[in-house]
This record gives C-alpha cells, structure tokens and sequence, in this order.
C-alpha cells in the first residue's frame, strides 16, 4: 500500500469498510510481545498492508532493540508497510490512574506520542480515558484541544471505548467527538469492546457514527460467556470467525455507512505466536480475511 492510499485527514466515503478500502492492519497488540523486526516479518509474510503500534512497543524498540525513529519508518518503508495507528494517548483530558495494570500504563506523554506519529509517519492517534467521570461538554473541549494539537503533527485522532474505561461505549465516544467539532476528530471500532462494553453491542449506537469518522477498526471474536471481567475476559479474545460476536453484522453497519477504514486484527494468543512471526502473521491474515469474505457475500440487512 502507497502512503497515498490512507487518509490523511477525516476521510471521504467512499469505499465500503467491508472491502477495507484503508487496508488491512497488523494491530500491535496482536504480536505485542515480538520485537519489531519480528513484528515486521509477521506482517509483510502475510500481506499485510500496514501495522499499529503500542507506546510501549514503541519504546521498547528504542530502548532496548536501539532503533531511531528514522530506521523504525526506514524499516517499515523497506517492507511496504504504512503505520496506520499509533496508540494509545490517555492523558489528554485528566491524568491517568495510578493503580491501573502494568499492561494499560502510558509510557509516552501526549506530546511524545504527537512527536512519535508525526515522525513515524503515523496516520492516527488513539485516545483513551481511564479515571474519574467528566461531563460531555468538558471532554468534548479536551478532545478538540488534542484534536487541533495532533493536526499540527498532521494525525486524525480516533477515540476508542474500552469496555471497563471511563469512556466504555461508541455512542459516548462519538457523542465526545462530535461535540469536538473538529475535521480530524473520530473514533475507532473495536469489536470486542463494542460488544462486551457498556453498550454491549448496540447496533445503533454504531449507526449513529458517519462513516467518515471512522479512523480505525479492530475486529477480534470472544465467547458467549466472558470468562470473567472485562479485564480478565480481554486476555481471552478470540480469532474473527471463532466465536459468537455477530462481526458480519458490525462490518455491514460500517460497509452501509461508507467507512474507507484500515480495518485490522486484535487478539492475544500465545499459541498462535508459538508458530513464529510468519506463521501466525498467516493465521491472523487468514482469519481477518475470512471474515470479510463472509461479510461481503451477506445479504442485505445481514
């Protein structure tokens, strides 16, 4: 994929999500715990058109795997492959807190993350909010200070909802970015999340997003039954197509909305990882494509 083909600012419908007309994503989390060379390999072996990257991935490639920014973009360039998200930012609207798991810590300020994006030629920055309740209104002004700040460093900024944060749902975290006001302002969809958050998987919360804001996607499957809560049940996300979440029905929202998202996948598996990079880049392709396949010979109304 050519830097071209991914917006750079809010996009234009004009493709469907369900033909991933962003391209189709690597998501870090997937191989969070591979070093970037390995994450690399996982990718282009598998024919991805572009990764993600965590803050804490992203460090660790610094600190202990010596690279630069400038052979980390090198690298990727070397594999034709785009960075499509950056994540997560979660200190643009009150500090985060400090008793929170080891796994959710932000190692990057916000101003760091803006430097990284804008260095790695990221294309999104993902916010989060974990901490004390806040009005809309008062969100909706941080969201749109981050907002015009992320497009001096030329990034869209997607807000995601997490299913056990402060901001838990799409239709908050759209209702926040709205208000923000600003042509850079979106959300990201996450299916687990979506579904096991507090909308737990409210079609028409979904419905209520213009496909335009939509920067991102990130599809994972999970039982019908968490396995305990959200922060226990995260860890046991399943591969598209291996579960109960109706993905088809959640990729025909976006397709009937005209998203032209980058559209990834996001589970954690020590098995798959156990097959080595290029192997379980395979299967995660296979899986993400298989899904979408489904969800292009749907019927209408799904």
């Amino acid at each position: 994929m050519t830097e071209e083909q991914l917006p750079a600012t809010a996009p234009a419908a004009t493709a469907p999500a369900a033909t991933s007309g962003g391209g189709l994503v690597l998501c870090n989390v997937s191989v969070a715990s591979l070093s970037f060379r390995d994450v690399l390999t996982a990718a282009s072996a598998a024919g991805f058109d572009a990764i993600s990257i965590l803050g804490r991935s992203l460090h660790r490639a610094r600190t202990r795997e010596g690279l630069s920014d400038s052979d980390i973009r090198a690298m990727l360039d070397d594999n034709g492959l785009a960075l499509t998200e950056i994540e997560a930012v979660g200190d643009w609207l009150t500090p985060p807190p400090v008793d929170q798991p080891a796994f959710m810590n932000q190692v990057l300020t916000e101003a760091e993350y803006l430097q990284a994006g804008r260095s790695l030629g990221a294309r999104t920055l993902v916010a989060t909010h974990f901490g004390d309740p806040v009005e809309l209104d008062q969100a909706a002004e941080k969201f749109a200070g981050l907002c015009d700040r992320a497009a001096d460093h030329g990034l869209n900024v997607a807000l995601e909802a997490v299913a056990w944060a402060t901001i838990g749902d799409i239709g908050t975290a759209w209702e926040i970015a709205r208000r923000a006001d600003r042509p850079n302002a979106g959300v990201l969809v996450d299916a687990w999340h979506h579904n096991r958050g507090p909308g737990a998987g409210d079609a028409e919360l979904l419905r209520r997003v213009p496909g335009d804001r939509v920067f991102a996607v990130q599809l994972s499957d999970a039982a019908a039954t968490p396995v305990g809560p959200p922060l226990e049940d995260v860890r046991h996300r399943l591969l598209p197509g291996e579960g109960s979440l109706d993905l088809t029905g959640l990729v025909g929202i976006l397709d009937d909305a005209g998203a032209r998202a980058p559209i990834g996948v996001e589970v954690l598996s020590a098995e798959i990882l156990a097959q080595g990079p290029a192997g379980a880049g395979r299967i995660l392709m296979d899986a993400l494509r298989a899904t979408l396949d489904r969800a292009r010979s749907a019927p209408p109304g799904r």
